[in-house]
This record gives structure tokens, sequence and C-alpha cells, in this order.
């Protein structure tokens, strides 16, 4: 149903009949992110997840993220999320 101010979802519906090519950078991330959701896979593994990303749609990750039952590695210089971060972390500095 959309994002932020719209909608609660990742990617507003319509976008849903552009090809992803053709979306912004931010748009092409959330649109990334809901296929590797909606396929629930048993491992998923995310490298820098919120950039490009605006901050409801970081906070739609991060509620999305905290349900996720399956294993879950995310790499991230992001200190917002990093700094929200719920889970089990290894920092490697």
């Amino acid at each position: 149903d959309g994002v932020g101010e719209v909608g609660k979802g990742i990617l507003h519906p319509a976008m849903w009949s552009i090809p992803v090519p053709e979306l912004s950078a931010g748009n092409q991330r959330r649109a990334q992110i809901a296929t590797a959701l909606a396929s629930a896979p048993t491992i998923l593994v995310i490298d820098e997840p919120t950039n490009y990303l605006d901050l409801a749609s970081m906070e739609a990750l991060e509620r999305a993220l905290l349900s996720w039952t399956g294993t879950l590695i995310i790499t991230s210089h992001d200190r917002w999320l990093t700094d929200h971060w719920k889970g089990r972390r290894i920092d490697m500095r």
C-alpha cells in the first residue's frame, strides 16, 4: 500500500508495473528488498540494505526484519541501522 505518507508497504502500487531498471535507485532497492522478503528464504544476506532509502522505508525494513525467523546476515555502515538493530550482532571494525 505504499511507503511513508502513502501507506505502510515497501513499494508504492503505482510503481508495480514499471520495469525495475527504470526505477530510481531507492525504488530499485525497495523492489529488491520486497522480492527477497516475499520469497521467504531460510537465509537472507543483505549488503547495505539502507543505501538509497528514506527514513520511512528504513523503518518499514526494520519492522519487516524484526519478525524474520530465518537466518539473516546484514552488512552495513549505516549508523541508524546499527543503532536500532535489536538482534544479535558481530561488530567487525
